[in-house]
């Protein structure tokens, strides 16, 4: 696992921390009948690689939660190019095709797990999920295990359904409850679920976790009610739309000034995915 410390002196050190988000990779004949969700683009392994080699010639430096949150605080310092490597809904992709890529280059990543998902049973060479023996393994490698609810449910569709906030309160302990289950550890961080988000759920997240990431793509969030809003207006950064018809530049990287429970998780498959997308993107981690 690569270490995050800083050397003495330190050449540079972050002023602001990225997030990629990744879902599923898939094979060639996977893709030839992939039919993706609107901005989910599922990557081929290759895909991943190369961005893979595109954050190690620039000098990036994955993190886990656990560590973006301590910098956020103040209690510690991470190298300029620090970022979290996001992975959500626990395809066996991830585990198959990802880590062991991220194993080259000795870096850690995040999984964001609904818990609800993984299966116990190992002996189906089709599944598509993985198992808590697997989820666990990436954990004792360094990983951080993080909750993504417990049956991937939006809470854009939760405050509709329940407007007192039960149920969202039950996704994120039922969440928490498994992963402590599975894996042994008590998670303190979550990845909100699709474009799902409303200030009655981000006053429950508070209770429960230390950060919360958002998934930044180039399309408006859901608050409930048949309402949306521009993402770059969670973040603080009004409605405006860059080229590539995401959020305002400066919004997609956490600040020591951020809101941690707005943490902006970038799909690296929808905004940045192009090679010069991908540069220009973790070019920001240096400023």
């Amino acid at each position: 696992m690569k270490n995050s410390k800083i050397s003495s002196p330190p050449a540079s050190l972050a002023r602001r921390i990225g997030s990629l988000v990744y879902h599923s990779l898939v094979t060639p004949e996977e893709k030839a009948n992939w039919t993706p969700k609107p901005g989910w683009a599922a990557p081929l392994p290759k895909d991943f690689a190369r961005h893979m080699e595109i954050l190690a010639d620039m000098g990036a430096n994955p993190i886990t939660y656990d560590q973006l949150y301590d910098w956020h605080r103040g209690m510690i310092e991470l190298p300029a190019g620090s970022l979290t490597i996001d992975f959500d809904n626990v395809h066996i992709s991830q585990y198959r095709d990802a880590y062991p890529v991220l194993q080259k280059h000795g870096w850690v990543a995040n999984l964001m797990v609904n818990t609800e998902a993984p299966t116990t049973d190992d002996a189906d060479p089709s599944r598509y999920i993985m198992t808590w023996k697997e989820i666990s393994k990436l954990h004792q490698q360094g990983w951080g295990i993080c909750s993504h609810t417990h049956t991937h449910k939006q809470m854009s569709l939760l405050a509709d359904q329940d407007p007192t906030g039960g149920s969202m309160d039950r996704e994120f302990t039922t969440s928490i409850k498994m992963i402590e289950k599975h894996v042994g550890i008590t998670t303190h961080h979550f990845a909100y679920v699709g474009r799902g988000w409303n200030e009655l759920a981000e006053s429950i997240v508070k209770r429960y976790f230390r950060t919360a990431r958002l998934w930044v793509a180039n399309m408006p969030y859901l608050l409930g009610g048949g309402k949306e809003i521009p993402v770059g207006e969670i973040l603080g950064a009004g409605s405006r739309l860059e080229v590539d018809a995401g959020p305002p530049v400066a919004s997609r990287y956490l600040t020591r000034q951020s809101n941690p429970l707005r943490v902006p998780g970038v799909d690296a498959c929808n905004l940045p995915f192009t090679t010069e997308g991908m540069r220009s993107y973790l070019s920001g981690l240096f400023q």
